[in-house]
Order: structure tokens, then sequence, then C-alpha cells
């Protein structure tokens, strides 16, 4: 709930969700959501691809899932989670860029991490977002890392988004692009039936458990 904060004559209610809480707090939050994007995630990738992941808690059991599922890889990311839990594969390739430590999201920043992720050609970037709506497109928080995101992007072959269902109609302060950017969204099975209608008569696919390819 939001807090009241007092003004001149009255008071107001604060807004929530202002800013994005950092990422070690984030990873305990809807934990099983994100297992459940993570199991779906897979069916989109085959043995040997070469795979872009964005620093998302959702994306750390994702990866999490494609040790699991896979032999051989090519992990291409900025975040140093997610590329230490792909490194328990002694098969998996893991490719880290440089740049600055964003300390926060414990991710790589800035143009020597973009020009590093400009050198790949990637089968598939699974893309986090804070927020998505027919109108808006795909919002987040963390503008440090939008142009990290856009050159993942940039590279993909295909792309797809993934984020919990709480996420949809949510709103954030950066523009990521339009919901064209993506051949699909992944997500779980708590969204809303009228919700996956919505975005298939928009030309946006859903995929959850129960909607899988």
């Amino acid at each position: 709930t939001g807090e009241v904060r007092r003004v001149h004559g009255g008071a107001i209610l604060k807004k929530t969700n202002i800013k994005e809480t950092n990422f070690i707090v984030r990873e305990t939050i809807h934990k099983e959501w994100k297992e459940e994007i993570g199991k779906v995630a897979v069916s989109f990738v085959e043995e040997g691809d070469c795979i872009a992941l964005d620093v998302s808690t959702t994306n750390t059991e994702v990866i999490k899932c494609l040790v699991a599922s896979f032999n051989q890889l090519s992990i291409v990311t900025n975040c140093l989670t997610i590329a230490t839990i792909a490194a328990q594969n002694p098969n998996f390739s893991v490719f880290l860029p440089g740049g600055k430590l964003k300390n926060s999201e414990l991710c790589l920043i800035g143009q020597e991490a973009i020009s590093f992720i400009d050198k790949f050609h990637i089968d598939t970037f699974f893309m986090s977002a804070s927020g998505v709506s027919i109108e808006k497109g795909f919002l987040d928080y963390g503008l440090d890392e939008l142009d990290v995101k856009h050159a993942m992007l940039n590279n993909a072959t295909a792309t797809f988004a993934v984020m919990d269902h709480t996420k949809f109609y949510k709103t954030a302060i950066f523009k990521i692009g339009s919901t064209t950017i993506v051949d699909g969204i992944i997500t779980d099975c708590g969204i809303q039936e009228e919700t996956i209608t919505s975005f298939k008569e928009s030309g946006i696919m859903i995929y959850t458990t129960e909607h899988i390819i």
C-alpha cells in the first residue's frame, strides 16, 4: 500500500513503484512465476544456439532452466549472476562484456559492453522489461542498461520478452520500444485470458505453460 504524505491543507497518497528495487531484493519476489517463465523459454531454444540474456531476476530463472535442459549453448549476458549460473555447465560458452559495473544490478554497462555485444550473431534474446501495454510498448526503469538491451535486440534473430503477469499495463519511465520489437511475450499463468486475447488481436503472441508452442 502507498504511504500518506502531508501537504499544505491536507494529505495525498504517495505513488508506489516510482523506482526499481535492487537486484538482490527483487530475486526473492514472485520467484515461482519466474521459474514458470523459465520453463516456457526453453521451448524457443535449440542445442548449440547463441542466447542473449539481459540483466533481470526473471532471466536468472531462465538461465537455470537452460543449464538444466541443454548440453551446449553460447550465452551472451551483461549480468554477473547469470554468467555465474551459466558457467555451472562446463560445455556452455559464456561471454561477458567489459565496461562499468553497476553495483546495484550486478551488471556491466557502457559503450565497451555495447561494442562487445555488437560482435555477436544472437539466435534468441530473452529481454526483460518493467512494464508493457499495447499502446505504450515495453517500458523499463534502467536507463544505464537500456543501450545494452538495444544492442542485444539489434543483433538477435528472435526476441522474446520475459515478464510476469503483474507487469502488464504497468508503467515505467523509459521506453524500450513498441510491442512489435519482439516475437512474443513469455509470462506465467496468472495472466488474464482477456489480456492474452487483446494482445493477440494486436498481433502479439503471449506464451505460458498453458499457451505454449
